[in-house]
């Protein structure tokens, strides 16, 4: 609606021929750039005050009323052609009747997982990857990796670059 303003008050500035320019009262900085840009469409001459919050158009030869209005792009709401929106209610497929929780089922079939399995299965993960023990000289000993897997040195080097 903004822009309709002000292609409509730039009409009657353009056919106002008492006046070469026009200051609008102070406005967004959003607004500013959308006023700035319908001038420049108009073929005029636009500027900020000395506040820069304020835009002053000037007439110049380019100066010119387009052929199209800015409301002949509007398409109107009431046609149609437009798809109306709507809320759709949610099936009762989707609650899990034992818990009255929401799941929302997955891609491949399953159903999403409950906070509570969530933790469950968090805190699994969590002691599986805590569980490895630390040995006296403070290098960490995994069970599953082969004691052959690594010599002495390369284990010394690896503390080495954790501290």
């Amino acid at each position: 609606m903004m822009l309709l303003k002000l292609e409509q008050d730039i009409l009657e500035f353009i056919n106002d021929d008492n006046n070469q320019y026009k200051k609008f009262p102070q406005m967004t900085s959003y607004h500013r750039m959308l006023l700035h840009r319908v001038a420049a469409y108009f073929g005029m001459d636009h500027n900020v005050d000395q506040t820069g919050k304020a835009v002053i158009i000037n007439k110049t030869g380019n100066t010119r009323i387009p052929e199209q209005r800015f409301s002949e792009h509007i398409k109107d709401e009431r046609n149609t052609d437009f798809q109306k929106k709507f809320i759709l209610k949610r099936d009762d497929a989707s609650m899990d009747k034992d818990d009255n929780q929401i799941r929302v089922p997955l891609s491949d079939g399953r159903r999403s997982k409950s906070i509570e399995e969530r933790e469950e299965e968090y805190q699994r993960v969590r002691d599986r990857i805590f569980s490895r023990e630390s040995s006296q000289n403070g290098y960490i000993n995994d069970n599953r990796l082969s004691p052959e897997g690594y010599s002495s040195t390369s284990q010394k080097r690896r503390q080495i670059f954790r501290y």
